[in-house]
């Protein structure tokens, strides 16, 4: 099993080497809101632009949060990259 460390590592290598990254999350709770805003501020201070979505939209009173009024509930036309975490030999 992989570490914390070692994910942190990873992710934080995979932010580096991107010039935007999409934050999706289907939240709709204040909390869940608020994290996902929390990880889009935490992504740009590596200077990478971020668009976060929710196709759910996000309720009134969360718009005031810090970025909430940049949530966007579609990303238009553009390129999708769908990644899965493949081992050799773990799917029989």
């Amino acid at each position: 099993m992989q570490s914390v460390e070692n994910a942190t590592s990873q992710i934080k290598e995979l932010i580096q080497h991107s010039r935007q990254v999409l934050v999706a999350t289907s939240a709709t709770d204040a909390d869940g809101i608020a994290a996902t805003l929390a990880l889009a501020e935490a992504i740009k201070s590596f200077g990478r632009e971020v668009i976060v979505v929710n196709p759910e939209g996000i309720s009134p009173e969360l718009v005031n949060l810090p970025g909430g009024s940049n949530i966007k509930q579609n990303i238009g036309p553009r390129s999708f990259v769908i990644s899965i975490d493949y081992q050799p030999n773990s799917i029989e």
